[in-house]
């Protein structure tokens, strides 16, 4: 009994104790639990915080970029500082190579180059016309004028072409043609000439033609443009932001970080001293002020010699290139491959039609004769004995 009085003893005091430890716990949980928060606040802290993260991530991408934009900018300018240091180098080490072949004739203040060899006794002169951005053309024709040393021989390198000096020259055709005729004259006593004239150095050979007819006995054409061709172009056409930007990247040198715009002498034509003479004239004057502002007045040029008509009585011989016939074909692995492909995918025979434009325009003009030859555009690199012997034989021909 006693026992059993004890236990309930102790239980009620363990009743009491969790009684009250169960009093304390209430007074320890609030009444009311705290409400969560709203959505609508929590999507809305959420949407500020991307929108801080994708700022901070648009700084990061910005000056990500920055960073390159500005590492191009300091590795180009690096490039070029290097191409401009090795540019007057090389320059001082060209300056054997850089001795004018001709002589040098002032006009209006400036210097002009002049080349003028062959027989001056001979029946006829020869007045040979480059075309535009070309440097040693008056190198590139020695082969060709060994060839004709029978006739009386004139190159001129117009200004800021070849060795002639390079400023802001206008080249409008007037101012053009009257340089040209300047320095043909203060060489020869010559009144009349045979005008030789390549790619778009046919505007000029038939404005001269135009306005001088007696001076002009007859014109031969090497891949020569007509004028007419260039009718419907923009002015600007031959003259873009690239031109310029091209303009100032040769006055530094930028030229010398490319082989490529050396020429090759894949036919054996020319001497080793012939080739070192005629990179060291391109790396120096690859392409210049002169050149840039022909090229910015080519179209208007050629229009305004168009609207005068072509010279219906001064005689014309054109010799255009075909490289789809032999023996040029068959040397050129990429010209036969692409004549391959052409007579696959065509009825008609790709040398049959090479030039038809000039066929054509031969057959409206009586006065204009029209041959080929195989090889490409630049004939007097590729078979200048070959160009020699058609030119003779149309003079001996044709011209009285």
């Amino acid at each position: 009994m006693t026992k059993k009085k004890r236990n309930r003893g102790k239980n009620a005091g363990m009743n009491a104790d969790k009684k009250t430890n169960e009093k304390n716990n209430e007074k320890m949980i609030p009444k009311t639990m705290p409400k969560e928060p709203p959505k609508s606040v929590s999507m809305s802290m959420t949407r500020e915080e991307k929108n801080k993260e994708r700022k901070k991530m648009g700084k990061m991408l910005l000056k990500a970029v920055g960073i390159v934009l500005l590492a191009t900018v300091v590795m180009f300018g690096s490039v070029l500082i290097y191409a401009n240091v090795k540019h007057r180098e090389a320059l001082k080490k060209e300056e054997k190579y850089l001795t004018p072949p001709g002589q040098m004739v002032e006009i209006d203040g400036h210097e002009i180059h002049v080349v003028h060899r062959g027989d001056e006794t001979a029946e006829h002169a020869l007045v040979f016309i480059h075309p535009n951005k070309t440097a040693d053309d008056s190198i590139a024709l020695e082969p060709l004028f060994d060839e004709l040393s029978d006739y009386e021989l004139i190159y001129v390198d117009r200004s800021g072409s070849g060795y002639s000096d390079d400023w802001n020259a206008p080249k409008d055709i007037d101012s053009m043609l009257a340089e040209t005729r300047a320095a043909v004259k203060a060489v020869t006593g010559r009144t009349s000439y045979i005008l030789v004239a390549s790619k778009s150095g046919g505007t000029l050979a038939v404005d001269w033609a135009d306005e001088y007819p007696d001076e002009v006995e007859a014109i031969v054409g090497l891949q020569m443009y007509f004028p007419d061709q260039y009718e419907g172009m923009d002015e600007d056409a031959y003259c873009s932001f690239e031109n310029k930007i091209m303009l100032e990247l040769v006055k530094i040198g930028g030229q010398r970080l490319s082989d490529s715009v050396l020429p090759d002498n894949s036919y054996n034509i020319y001497t080793k001293d012939q080739m070192d003479r005629r990179n060291a004239i391109i790396e120096k004057g690859l392409y210049t002020q002169g050149m840039y502002n022909e090229d910015k007045n080519l179209v208007k040029n050629a229009n305004k010699v168009a609207a005068l008509g072509l010279p219906e009585k001064t005689p014309m011989y054109m010799i255009y290139c075909n490289p789809y016939t032999d023996p040029f074909l068959h040397q050129d692995d990429d010209t036969l491959e692409t004549y391959e492909d052409l007579v696959q995918n065509s009825e008609e025979d790709p040398a049959g039609t090479y030039n038809s434009y000039y066929k054509e325009y031969a057959e409206l003009h009586s006065n204009v004769e029209m041959t080929e030859m195989s090889g490409y555009d630049r004939l007097i690199v590729y078979n200048p004995q070959k160009v020699a012997d058609l030119i003779k034989e149309y003079i001996s021909s044709r011209v009285k």
